[in-house]
């Protein structure tokens, strides 16, 4: 008679199968499978059997380095001094024209605060002829007032 190894996933499948296809089990518990799984490696289940490898592949360690690499180099660029203007070749040596002399002549008088003052002047004006349409339609409303003559 043959001897076979049962490992942590053949049990794992054995009892997830068997709770779906017999109902009168209570439905699979996490807590319960981990029990019995204890429970059968400390009776010589082998324990790399019932751990699962998880493989290393590009992406995992792909993604990561080129999104560093990105921000180190984004980084980078913005952090560099904005690059010098150089003169150029033919105008190296010549030498710089001489700024005209300008004359220094009395100031010349500040005509804003006429300008000012006639807008100051004008600024409340429609409240004026508010004021008098409003008494208008007062007077129109309360027989008591005189009637305003029209213009």
């Amino acid at each position: 008679m043959k001897r076979t190894t049962i490992t942590a996933a053949d049990v794992d499948r054995r009892l997830k199968d068997e709770s779906r296809i017999l109902r009168i089990r209570p439905q699979y518990s996490p807590l319960l499978h981990q029990r019995i799984l204890s429970a059968l490696q400390e009776g010589g289940l082998p324990v790399d059997a019932s751990q699962p490898r998880r493989r290393v592949t590009v992406w995992r360690i792909g993604v990561p380095v080129g999104i560093a690499a990105a921000i180190v180099v984004a980084t980078w660029i913005a952090l560099q001094p904005p690059p010098v203007a150089q003169p150029a070749p033919g105008f190296a040596g010549s030498k710089p024209t001489p700024q005209p002399k300008v004359a220094v002549s009395q100031p010349v008088p500040d005509t804003t605060d006429v300008a000012t003052a006639a807008l100051d002047k004008g600024k409340f004006a429609y409240l004026d002829r508010d004021a008098s349409r409003l008494f208008t339609f007062v007077a129109d409303q309360i027989p008591s007032l005189p009637q305003p003559q029209p213009k």
